[in-house]
């Protein structure tokens, strides 16, 4: 069992959906749930000079990983809620925002929603396409939270809520 919240599945569509989920019984379970811990990651920084990886995320906090698509319009939604309620609990919270997508778009993603302000979040461009694969997803945008021990503790995929997330954040 896996802590997946697919919730309605209201995100965009990532390709690919019905065969993988005809074969889901047939496949073994994704990387994240083989090795449930924050994994090595690599995505390039607006500046496109420099990157953020998991050396970089501070110890002891938990991370939310949120996997977007600048087109997609649950994930702008998604990224306002984060935006909105970026308070309290969830301002110590460390945000990592990936994108396939291409510079341009990410960083008028990042302008659209007002990411920039925010010391606790950070928007990178996957350029190795790693987190597609390793999460194994289908819908955006895709969030994954992990303790403050580095532990998978929630997934949801197609987005979740201002009560979701807070609830979320409360029990890492």
């Amino acid at each position: 069992a896996s802590n997946l919240d697919d919730g309605p599945n209201h995100g965009m569509p990532l390709g690919g959906f019905g065969a993988a989920r005809a074969q889901q019984a047939t496949t073994p379970q994704p990387p994240y749930l083989q090795n449930p811990v924050i994994p090595e990651f690599k995505v390039l920084l607006p500046d496109s000079s420099h990157w953020f990886s998991k050396a970089d995320l501070k110890k002891g906090r938990a991370v939310m990983f949120m996997a977007f698509n600048p087109d997609c319009e649950h994930c702008q939604k998604q990224a306002d809620i984060i935006v909105a309620n970026n308070t309290g609990e969830l301002s110590k919270l460390q945000i990592v925002m990936t994108t396939y997508q291409d510079m341009g778009k990410m960083r008028s993603f990042m302008r659209d929603h007002k990411l920039a302000g925010h010391p606790n979040i950070t928007v990178g461009r996957d350029v190795g396409y790693f987190f597609g694969p390793f999460f194994n997803m289908h819908y955006s945008p895709f969030l994954a939270f992990y303790d403050k021990q580095g532990r998978l503790a929630k997934v949801y995929e197609g987005g979740a809520q201002a009560d979701k997330l807070k609830s979320t954040v409360d029990g890492l």
